[in-house]
């Protein structure tokens, strides 16, 4: 990361959506990394996002075609389990 400029993305309270954003970016060729703050007992955290500042509109473009994440789609990739089922997908 020789002279890139970067400029604040996105905030986030929760570490794991930070990354998978910063990750997200990442893949789709826009450099990108997580502040993680400091980290202090009893403070709320924050994670932010940085982006390349030359692509910053890339990374909102990125960010406009990716749809979000469902709880349910989550559950279902940690546990196989689909929606209103007991028992997990067979393969």
């Amino acid at each position: 990361m020789s002279t890139e400029e970067w400029e604040l993305f996105k905030v986030f309270p929760e570490r794991f959506e930070a990354e998978r954003v910063a990750g997200l970016l990442e893949s789709s060729g826009v450099p990108a990394y997580v502040d993680y703050g400091g980290l202090g007992v009893g403070l709320e955290m924050r994670f932010s996002v940085y982006v390349d500042a030359s692509l910053a509109h890339r990374a909102r473009w990125v960010m406009a075609l990716t749809p979000d994440v469902t709880d349910a789609e989550l559950d279902f990739l940690a546990t196989g389990k689909l929606p209103g089922s007991d028992e997990p997908k067979k393969p």
